[in-house]
């Protein structure tokens, strides 16, 4: 009933969590406007809620204006079910909860549009940096194989020289052998 309405009221002024609430069907919610009365402070507080559902509550004139006055200081309430055979709310306070709700909804969408551009261009950094990154590993794995080819091949070169000068020494070793015999 109301006390629970106030009890809910008082707890989501401070609440981060919760983005649905419903007490449908409770005819003893809006049987005082006390309980409606911390409803409507606290969505002027809370900024989780989404959705609100006082459906058949009984609401009375009273209430509506409650909700439509706390309404105005709320941009995170995108659905209020108010329908009901049993809630009596005025036509003019309907309007203007249908005004906020839809406010906040446009306002909701834009926010969800910028938030995904923001997203998108985070992502689009990422990518950038993963391929920088990727391009600089890259680079640095070409110039290792670069040194190490270069080194090969200096060891190569190296062997090479190695085996001509062993090579011209045999063939001077033979030469100078052979000249010897010649001598004898």
């Amino acid at each position: 009933g109301p006390r629970t309405a106030t009890a809910f009221g008082d707890s989501l002024s401070v609440n981060t969590t919760l983005v649905l609430l419903s007490l449908e069907s409770n005819p003893h919610v809006g049987s005082v406007t006390s309980g409606v009365a911390a409803l409507s402070r606290m969505l002027g507080s809370n900024t989780t809620l989404a959705s609100l559902s006082l459906w058949r509550c009984g609401l009375t004139p009273e209430c509506g204006a409650e909700l439509a006055q706390g309404l105005l200081a709320n941009d995170t309430l995108v659905f209020l079910d108010l329908n009901g055979g049993n809630n009596n709310i005025l036509m003019g306070d309907k309007r203007r909860i249908v005004d906020k709700l839809e406010a906040n909804l446009a306002r909701n969408k834009q926010q969800r549009g910028e938030r995904r551009v923001i997203r998108e261009r985070e992502e689009a950094e990422e990518a950038e940096k993963r391929r920088k990154k990727d391009e600089e590993q890259k680079q640095a794995d070409t110039d290792q194989w670069m040194e190490e080819q270069s080194l090969m091949r200096a060891a190569e070169r190296r062997e090479a020289q190695e085996a001509e000068r062993g090579r011209i020494r045999a063939e001077a070793g033979a030469k100078a052998e052979e000249e010897r015999r010649a001598k004898e």
